[in-house]
């Protein structure tokens, strides 16, 4: 065989390995997408597109017949308690809140309104989510919305459907007012409230602590030895997730949320460097003299 057909045949053979990867990752990035939904706003002029899949985001929190006025008629007599609310945000921006403490540009949250349904077969007490209502969407976009935060109003519309952002006085000066945390209302949302270094959870909830046994009990984080920084993420962002003021250990100092949150950073600081050491070739030994812990963490 010529050296011409040969290197024909390995370019060919190339081409059609990178067009099998790009397809491969392709089709990941569409199940990534199912799996999670949208993970960025998605506008169409003015308006905001209905958010796909919001039912597979991150949980914020839940209530029921939560509102910011007084009631009035059958709700103020608290016949049914009112509506149910479900919150959820968008699951990166969850992560970057977990690590950062800040709520980034592009942070979506969507609030599912149900009409409490009762006695349906075989309950005999207490309320469920029946018929679904409404969607509310909140948006973080300093580029396209004074304040920074925008509102949206779907009612029942179909996915892909559109909404403009509602009046500033209609919500955002309430959120301004009374959210606890960058015109996020996280005191009622359980699951941000716990890693929000702005919410007074002492104050408010009254103190919770997580022990080491516990914690190891409930699979939250591993036995000492376990020291694989991916995994000792996993176990700190778990951490970070539960309803706790405070972490003490078997030993050593207690830690608040804070302090995990740095652990945090150095945690993927060194596993970044890992992944830039093995793709480098380098052994883990060399790579991990080269490793410095971020400036952003000081001395």
């Amino acid at each position: 065989m010529s050296a011409a057909k040969t290197v024909a045949i390995a370019v060919v053979a190339a081409a059609v390995a990178v067009a099998a990867t790009l397809a491969q990752r392709s089709a990941e990035t569409r199940l990534t997408a199912r799996a999670t939904g949208d993970t960025v706003p998605r506008y169409a002029g003015a308006s905001l597109i209905r958010p796909d899949g919001f039912e597979r985001w991150v949980l914020a929190g839940a209530s029921m017949g939560l509102g910011y006025s007084q009631p009035s008629g059958a709700d103020a007599a608290g016949a049914t308690g009112g509506m149910f609310h479900n919150v959820y945000i968008e699951p990166s921006a969850y992560e970057h809140y977990v690590r950062t403490g800040r709520f980034r540009e592009g942070t979506m949250m969507a609030m599912t309104l149900f009409v409490p349904g009762q006695k349906v077969h075989p309950s005999k007490q207490g309320f469920f989510e029946g018929d679904f209502m409404a969607l509310e969407v909140s948006l973080k976009d300093s580029a396209r919305y004074p304040g920074s935060w925008a509102y949206f109003n779907f009612g029942m519309g179909a996915p892909a459907s559109r909404a403009f952002a509602l009046p500033r006085q209609a919500c955002q000066s309430c959120h301004v007012q009374n959210a606890a945390d960058d015109n996020v209302f996280v005191q009622f949302y359980p699951t941000l409230r716990a890693v929000s270094s702005k919410f007074d959870r002492d104050k408010t909830l009254g103190a919770k602590t997580s022990s080491a046994g516990a914690t190891a009990r409930n699979g939250l984080f591993p036995n000492f030895v376990d020291a694989t920084p991916s995994r000792q993420t996993a176990h700190v962002r778990r951490l970070l997730a539960e309803p706790a003021t405070l972490w003490v250990p078997g030993h050593g100092a207690g830690a608040r949320a804070a302090e995990l949150r740095a652990f945090l950073t150095q945690l993927e600081s060194i596993e970044d460097g890992a992944r830039r050491a093995i793709a480098r070739g380098v052994p883990a030994a060399e790579g991990a003299r080269g490793w410095r812990p971020p400036g952003a963490l000081g001395e």
